[in-house]
């Protein structure tokens, strides 16, 4: 988890109420265990896409999410938001889904950004492909996200089309990519993901023990090694 439960508490879930923190233990346990994904998959089939973001911010997050279901197709592509605040109530549901037409709200502790999202992929997330995006990165147009399926449909191998890459080239990285994926805006082929068992998750270098690769750095490099397109 990113920092104690203390000091959660201290910077984030004490503006929430004092029902933020339960919230998002009970929430985050419903995950790991699967029966989040079971209240899920009693909404029908999987859709083809669906939408995965993370917020400590509610009302920034709520904004996202209304824009982000006034761009893509009501009611296709439901969004999967990861409340890491305990704070995302009824106001903020009502005003990013007035129709109710697919938001479905997970509250989760405070992990480490990758972290939290290997633990959607693995235990929430039921379409084939994901688009994964930052709560401050917004949609504002269609055709990003139609060009990015379009990319993976054309590249058979291709796991990954990012939208928006790193603007800095990690030493890792620099000379094989000038732009790296990043975490903040990519699609993902989910199950070729899971398969090729890659993760967003930091992990230490073995050529440094006091370096790390960044969120998403190592999945990067290992796609560059098997030689598949990003």
């Amino acid at each position: 988890m990113s920092g104690s439960l203390a000091g959660n508490w201290a910077k984030n879930h004490r503006h929430h109420g004092f029902g933020a923190l339960p919230r998002c233990w009970i929430g985050d346990l419903a995950v790991r265990t699967g029966l989040a994904r079971a209240r899920r998959d009693r909404g029908g089939p999987a859709p083809e896409l669906e939408v995965l973001t993370f917020s400590v911010v509610p009302w920034m997050s709520a904004l996202w999410a209304r824009l982000a279901r006034s761009v893509l197709e009501p009611g296709t592509f439901p969004i999967l938001l990861g409340d890491a605040s305990g704070g995302f109530r009824r106001p903020h549901r009502r005003f990013a889904d007035p129709r109710g037409e697919g938001l479905f709200v997970a509250p989760c502790l405070n992990r480490q950004h990758g972290a939290k999202i290997d633990l959607f992929l693995r235990r929430l997330c039921r379409a084939d492909q994901v688009l994964l995006c930052d709560d401050d990165v917004f949609l504002l147009d269609p055709e990003p996200v139609a060009w990015a399926r379009r990319a993976l449909r054309r590249e058979p191998r291709a796991v990954v089309a990012t939208l928006l890459p790193r603007t800095h080239v990690s030493s890792v990285l620099e000379g094989r990519t000038e732009k790296p994926m990043g975490s903040s805006c990519l699609l993902l082929d989910r199950k070729r993901w899971l398969d090729m068992g890659l993760s967003f998750a930091p992990r230490p270098a073995e050529e440094a023990s006091d370096w790390f690769y960044d969120t998403a750095d190592h999945a990067n490099v290992e796609l560059l090694d098997r030689g598949l397109p990003i």
